[in-house]
């Protein structure tokens, strides 16, 4: 016989948790309690003792206590006075977690060398890093995912385009949103996966880590922005060298050699190579077969840029239209032979075909472009101060139009820029 917490309640910290032991046979007024003191960070709230629900005319004794900070809890048993007779009633252990409701959102970054930031290292260690030596080799790529913790809504998702790099969103998590309610937390401390990044400086020296911007809904109900702090990030000179040796051919059977590994050249992304990548955009979008967009994946490919948005076919449009047709000429048929089962088959199909049609008229009218490389404004004023760096075959969606301006959506960010940077798609 144990004190147990109750199920169906958050084992969270500031937050009154119930525990319960049930004894057989004894009456309520047969059962006295008498509470010890306990430790700065378990706070005892209150107490009852009930009839209980079983047929062995038993008593119920309820305990709720709070607990201060995270962590294993081991209880000091309670005296009980049953029958006049005291007992020594034990508490099984209690794993307290951390309150989400007590804690704002937080960004995590984990790269893959091992190196862990956050935005509220300070207050949790686990995540602290040391990030003085955290070097990378100039023209190789750095994998990063970015998470989220403490948020129960991603409301927009930022980040700056570093000026001499190449920054590449590779992956986009789906997250779920979770209604907050006031009767729980309904929340963890999990890390929530965002998104993934590769990113490859191109010059050596210092340089500034891509600025991360969230704007989350905590579990509180308030909206707070969250971004990584300033963090500079040491760029090394790419050292493979050519080893030559002029020992002869003899003394090269006893010499190790070895292997020579060129350093990555990165090439310039023309205006004629944005233009290539456009032209071959224009064709698969007016396709059927994959061969085009073959050739438009192995040059994106060539130029280190990501090519996981394919173009929506006009051909879709047309199989759409051919359903809507079909559908139509079944409808008045069956309508005029009076088959009423068969026109409400026909007219059920004629409501998805036509509900597929219009989807995919929605979705060849979005408009496409591909970026000659250029700087994204806040508002479409050339003076305006700039949000980030759009870099030379960037594939956008156009989201507005203002005079000879656009408005760019790359990933989750966007920006204003000028209509002659942009090669659009029809």
């Amino acid at each position: 016989m144990s004190f147990s917490p109750a199920a169906g309640q958050d084992l969270v910290t500031n937050t009154e948790i119930k525990f319960f032991v049930e004894i057989p046979y004894v009456s309520p007024s047969e059962v006295e309690i008498q509470i010890p003191d306990y430790s700065e960070n378990v706070t005892f709230s209150s107490s009852r003792r009930i009839q209980s629900d079983l047929s062995n005319e038993g008593t119920v004794v309820e305990l709720w206590f709070s607990f201060a900070k995270k962590g294993t809890y081991q209880l000091p048993s309670l005296l009980l006075k049953i029958q006049g007779f005291t007992r020594q009633i034990p508490f099984k252990p209690v794993n307290i977690k951390f309150n989400p409701k007590e804690q704002a959102p937080v960004i995590i970054v984990k790269f893959d060398n091992g190196v862990v930031l956050s935005s509220d290292a300070e207050s949790y260690s686990e995540f602290k890093t040391k990030v003085e030596d955290f070097s990378i080799t100039a023209g190789k790529k750095l994998g990063f995912t970015v998470f989220l913790q403490f948020g129960v809504q991603l409301v927009s998702f930022n980040w700056d385009i570093p000026r001499d790099s190449i920054f590449t969103q590779t992956k986009t998590y789906a997250i779920l949103e979770s209604q907050y309610s006031s009767s729980g937390t309904n929340g963890t401390d999990d890390l929530i996966p965002v998104c993934d990044f590769e990113w490859m400086p191109l010059v050596a020296g210092k340089m500034k880590f891509p600025l991360i911007k969230m704007s989350v809904t905590a579990f509180n109900g308030f909206r707070s922005e969250v971004y990584l702090p300033d963090f500079t990030v040491n760029i090394l000179e790419n050292s493979d060298e050519v080893i030559a040796t002029d020992d002869g051919f003899f003394q090269d059977a006893f010499t190790e050699v070895k292997k020579v590994v060129p350093p990555v050249e990165i090439t310039p992304i023309t205006k004629e190579i944005c233009q290539q990548i456009a032209e071959l955009r224009i064709k698969e979008r007016h396709s059927v077969f994959g061969k085009t967009r073959a050739q438009r994946v192995k040059l994106e490919q060539t130029y280190d840029l990501p090519s996981t948005k394919d173009e929506f076919k006009f051909f879709y449009v047309y199989v759409a239209l051919f359903f809507v047709i079909v559908s139509v000429i079944l409808f008045i048929l069956f309508l005029k032979k009076k088959k009423v089962f068969l026109n409400i088959i026909t007219s059920t199909l004629l409501i998805l075909a036509l509900s597929d049609f219009i989807g995919t008229i929605m979705n060849v009218n979005r408009e496409h472009a591909v970026s000659m490389g250029c700087t994204l404004y806040s508002i479409p004023e050339i003076n305006a101060e700039s949000k980030s760096e759009l870099l030379p075959g960037s594939y956008v969606q156009i989201k507005e139009k203002n005079g000879d301006w656009l408005y760019v959506n790359l990933g989750e960010t966007g920006g204003w820029c000028k209509k002659d940077n942009f090669i659009i798609i029809k």
